[in-house]
């Protein structure tokens, strides 16, 4: 079994380290002085390595943002802010040159001696109610306004019931913010659309269509 290991340059001239082994692309710790081309481009991780195979990139990377108090009580005295432990998270991202991205973050546990309760260190890049970034959840919302859901689910590597949800709860934010127009004259029509008549609704002064019913009976 042969071991590749070569140094690549990027289109920004960086350089990074390349491990070709079984069909499997790791990009690993360069040595002291050249930096790794950070791949996720997020404000608050740092990318430590990455494994491309086939179909997916698995990167592990860890945050660069400190935690300045508890965010159970508020206090800021640092020394009263104990490591209580690790636990390797797995966020999904936006895909990669087709090809769907897990990021690996081994997220660090505190316990505040004056509350005496624990925590996780908050990761802001990534969304408050999915294993996934805030990018990974907008970029699903827009891609369900083109797609199936099936589909969607299946491009970035994620369950259907997944796209669902987030579908639904960016469906009543929009809702929320949604101030209908009432026009000054409303146009009832009848019109034949896949073999039925169905009833057409109209802004006559606009003259634009507000809604299309399932059949002519109102």
């Amino acid at each position: 079994m042969s071991v590749l290991i070569d140094y690549h340059f990027c289109n920004y001239g960086r350089c990074f380290a390349t491990t070709k082994l079984n069909n499997m692309f790791r990009y690993n710790h360069l040595p002291k002085g050249l930096n790794l081309m950070d791949i996720l481009n997020l404000p608050n991780l740092k990318t430590v390595s990455v494994v491309e195979t086939h179909d997916a990139f698995h990167i592990t990377a860890e945050p660069t943002s400190t935690v300045p108090c508890c965010i159970k009580c508020g206090t800021i005295r640092e020394h009263n802010l104990k490591r209580f432990g690790t636990k390797e998270q797995v966020y999904m991202d936006t895909p990669i040159r087709g090809k769907r991205v897990a990021i690996h973050i081994k997220r660090q546990r505190y316990r505040c001696i004056d509350c005496n309760q624990t925590f996780y260190e908050p990761l802001h890049d990534m969304h408050d109610n999915h294993f996934a970034t805030v990018r990974f959840v907008e970029y699903i919302e827009q891609e369900v306004l083109r797609n199936t859901f099936t589909s969607v689910a299946t491009n970035v590597g994620v369950d259907e019931k997944l796209v669902r949800n987030i579908f639904n709860a960016f469906n009543d934010r929009l809702n929320q913010n949604y101030k209908p127009v009432f026009p000054k004259w409303i146009g009832i029509d009848e019109i034949h659309l896949i073999g039925r008549p169905r009833c057409i609704i109209t802004d006559i002064a606009n003259k634009t269509v507000i809604d299309f019913l399932p059949t002519r009976s109102m």
